[in-house]
């Protein structure tokens, strides 16, 4: 994104390239193709005169950050590709925009630039209002101090920010907020639509066909459910095609991963899919897994599910079924009273937190292990069934219960995180990837048939564990930290 940096900013020491932009010309997207073109890095800065050489803006290039109550640490968010909403105006989906008469801008910075401009040729109707100083240099936008905004721009209006905070709508004053980098993403997301044969000429497909590299399997199922609830909302049909690497579920390209492990929720098979005449892919769009954070219509979608209703409606085919049966301890097929205890750890330990900048601790082993001891006598649990992926966190847990400890056997690995960080992907290093999603998921049922669930922190293990419990457990805790 390019933003202008304020007054009292402009002698900050920040790298100032000598390539000069003018507020006559189209100034944010020459800039962004100059950055693109020429690989600039991010906090760099550059002039923009007006046609007597005067400066009035300093634009400073910096990356998209993503906040939300999710991540109060920032996310970041990949640049959007070369854009040009005037070329692209049939393209794109103006849902978001349709909703309301006029919009108010906090701030003029390239993404309000854009949106704006868009609004004006689109609704020439419509209100559009700064409440920037900055936008009266440029003669084309209305400007109005904050303070005497009237009832007439603020009735059904959205106010637009540049914060890049995603506002949860928990209250009216969140209702009609969005940053700008929402804006965009609600414009562009779906615009690319692919032909590859003549079937379905009046229906389009939505294809889900993500390539995360370190995703998890819970990750897989949420998103595609909510990915076809999106795709059922706009009367889409939908398909998933998890076929090509990276996905560290994958064992060969042009196998299709979700068959491996799930029933098929598919509206329209594959074959159909590329021979029809309006597909939307998410792999030639603006759609990842990422998208939660920054695709409001996704984040709407989610809205409408809770970890009991993705499990309901997302089934282990045959072949898992059978797999995860032979794998479930004995113990817990003979209904005794087990306590399941998820212990994540590798890279959510604190010191893994604490390398890469992220806000979130966990409880030590020592305070979860006791915590399980309290829970075994207060809900008279036979054994404990131990899930981690942390070696040292498992042996510690085994050994601390002896031989009332039952287990999956599974892949366990360590690393010291005060020298390097390395994701837990990186730490596996899976080899036979059908074996290993079966194996996390007799896991995860195993955690399911238990009568009582503790974990030290939220994981797609553990809403998975939730949802297919629907909601039989005895007793579930999350352990918090001490303060």
């Amino acid at each position: 994104m390019l933003r202008i940096r304020n007054e009292h900013m402009k002698n900050s020491a920040l790298p100032f390239l000598e390539a000069t932009f003018y507020i006559e010309n189209d100034f944010f997207r020459e800039a962004k193709d100059y950055c693109r073109e020429n690989q600039i890095t991010y906090n760099t800065c550059f002039p923009v005169l007006n046609n007597e050489g005067k400066l009035v803006y300093i634009l400073e290039y910096v990356e998209n950050i993503i906040y939300s109550n999710w991540c109060p640490g920032g996310v970041k968010d990949a640049e959007f590709a070369k854009y040009d909403f005037i070329r692209d105006m049939e393209k794109l989906d103006y849902s978001l925009l349709d909703r309301y008469d006029a919009y108010i801008f906090e701030v003029l910075e390239e993404y309000t630039y854009a949106i704006a401009e868009l609004i004006q040729l689109k609704y020439p109707y419509k209100r559009v209002v700064f409440l920037d100083e900055a936008v009266k240099l440029l003669n084309r936008f209305e400007y109005v101090e904050r303070e005497l905004l009237s009832d007439d721009i603020i009735s059904n209006c959205v106010r637009i920010t540049s914060d890049n905070t995603i506002y949860e709508k928990q209250n009216e004053k969140e209702a009609h907020v969005y940053c700008s980098l929402n804006v965009m993403y609600s414009l562009v997301w779906c615009m690319n639509c692919e032909c590859f044969g003549t079937r379905n000429r009046e229906k389009t497909i939505f294809l889900a066909d993500f390539t995360p590299r370190t995703a998890g399997l819970y990750d897989f199922m949420k998103y595609a459910l909510y990915y076809k609830q999106l795709a059922h909302q706009r009367g889409w049909l939908f398909a998933i095609d998890y076929s090509k690497k990276p996905n560290q579920y994958l064992v060969n390209e042009n196998e299709n991963m979700w068959e491996y492990f799930f029933e098929s929720i598919s509206t329209v098979s594959l074959e159909e899919t590329y021979n029809s005449y309006n597909v939307i892919r998410a792999s030639t769009n603006q759609i990842d897994m990422v998208s939660v954070f920054s695709n409001l219509y996704i984040r709407e979608c989610m809205s409408q599910y809770d970890v009991y209703s993705i499990m309901e409606h997302i089934k282990f085919n045959m072949e898992t079924r059978t797999y995860i049966n032979e794998l479930i301890p004995r113990e817990i097929r003979d209904n005794a009273r087990v306590l399941g205890v998820i212990a994540r750890g590798t890279d959510y330990r604190n010191e893994a937190n604490e390398m890469i900048g992220r806000s979130v601790r966990i409880p030590d082993i020592e305070d979860v292990i006791n915590r399980c001891k309290e829970l075994m006598i207060t809900w008279k649990c036979d054994y404990v069934f131990i899930a981690s992926e942390d070696a040292e966190f498992f042996d510690k847990l085994k050994e601390a219960f002896g031989s009332k400890a039952i287990y999956i056997e599974q892949k366990r690995v360590q690393h010291d995180y005060t020298q390097s960080y390395r994701s837990i992907a990186e730490l596996l290093e899976i080899q036979n990837e059908k074996e290993y999603g079966r194996r996390y998921l007799a896991i995860i049922q195993a955690l399911a048939n238990c009568t009582v669930l503790l974990t030290n922190r939220t994981s797609g293990a553990c809403s998975a564990a939730l949802g297919l419990n629907n909601h039989n457990y005895e007793h579930y805790e999350l352990v918090r930290c001490r303060v």
